[in-house]
């Protein structure tokens, strides 16, 4: 009786191991009719720990996925309270740099050159740190209804500047591949009637 009180303690306590430790043992001292007896809630208790083994590994894959859809939801929050707002700001002064510069270039080809320098040395920075690009087209550069929104139309007699940026008026933002804000330009429009 103490015997079985005893086993039972230990079945109850014992990891996966012991357990194996034990069967080898008994294995090797009884090899009768009794050893089947005495291994049958060995086997339970493996089955046993085997079943719950199996459910802690599904209940780790499940909190993996809900810890990383947490982390994203963080993420997105972050970007949408602190850094959208931060990236804004750093998208308009570089388009206020970019609109003196231009006005330099005529009159102080020098120090256009070193702001040109600078901006195209802070834009390369906020996209390897940061993952911040900004979306700036080039005059005359194909008008993409993906990363760019027509907020003016100006006509022109040229066919081959339909569909085409006239002027930037608002920098775009893509943070860690994804739009935040599409770049606000002026479009020409063909316009045959203005021959």
């Amino acid at each position: 009786m103490r015997i079985n009180k005893l086993l039972k303690q230990f079945l109850e306590s014992a990891t996966e191991e012991d357990v194996l430790k034990l069967a080898v043992r008994l294995d090797s001292e009884d090899k009768g009719d009794d050893f089947s007896q005495k291994i049958k809630p060995i086997e339970s208790k493996l089955a046993q720990l085997d079943h719950k083994l199996s459910l802690l590994e599904a209940n780790d894959k499940v909190l993996a996925q809900e810890m990383a859809q947490i982390r994203r939801l963080i993420e997105e929050y972050i970007v949408e309270s602190s850094l959208k707002p931060l990236f804004v700001q750093v998208a308009s002064l570089t388009m206020n740099l970019l609109k003196v510069n231009e006005g330099l270039v005529e009159t102080d080809a020098e120090s256009a050159r070193r702001i040109s320098v600078y901006l195209e040395t802070f834009l390369e920075k906020l996209e390897k740190r940061v993952h911040l690009d900004l979306i700036i087209p080039e005059q005359g550069s194909e008008f993409d209804q993906d990363l760019h929104v027509a907020v003016a139309a100006v006509d022109t007699d040229r066919q081959d500047l339909h569909r085409k940026i006239a002027e930037v008026y608002k920098a775009g933002l893509i943070y860690k591949d994804k739009k935040l804000r599409p770049a606000e330009a002026a479009v020409f429009r063909y316009n045959s009637s203005d021959v």
